[in-house]
């Protein structure tokens, strides 16, 4: 087997790891949000983003100050479900969030989560 045989393996072996992992987290209770964010697997799956009442139960989540309400806690978001978003500024949320998400992906816990502040802080 040559080297490049040995590198297609080794990517199709990933892959397949990938999809099974999909496969059996489709049956157990995870949260997106971690999950979404390159979180541990042990980390998304021990928890997730809600509870039945609805209140958030996430931790990583919990600590999140919405920018635009400074919600947190209970009801935390991020930008995207604020309740003040309009479908009006959406595009420009939209170009300032792709424009953020290029280079390699971080989880939550290596980002600034801005905790504790919000766009009006500074005036303070």
């Amino acid at each position: 087997m040559s080297v490049i045989d040995l590198c297609h393996l080794d990517d199709f072996l990933v892959r397949v790891s990938c999809l099974i992992r999909r496969l059996n987290e489709a049956t157990i209770d995870l949260c997106v949000f971690c999950r979404n964010n390159h979180e541990t697997y042990e980390t998304y799956t021990s928890h997730k983003v809600k509870d039945r009442s609805g209140r958030v139960v996430c931790p990583i989540l919990r600590r999140l100050v919405c920018p635009l309400c400074s919600a947190t806690g209970d009801v935390a978001h991020t930008i995207r479900y604020c309740p003040f978003l309009t479908s009006k500024n959406m595009a420009s949320l939209n170009s300032t969030v792709g424009a953020s998400r290029i280079g390699s992906p971080k989880s939550s816990t290596q980002l600034d989560l801005g905790i504790g502040s919000n766009r009006f802080s500074r005036l303070l």
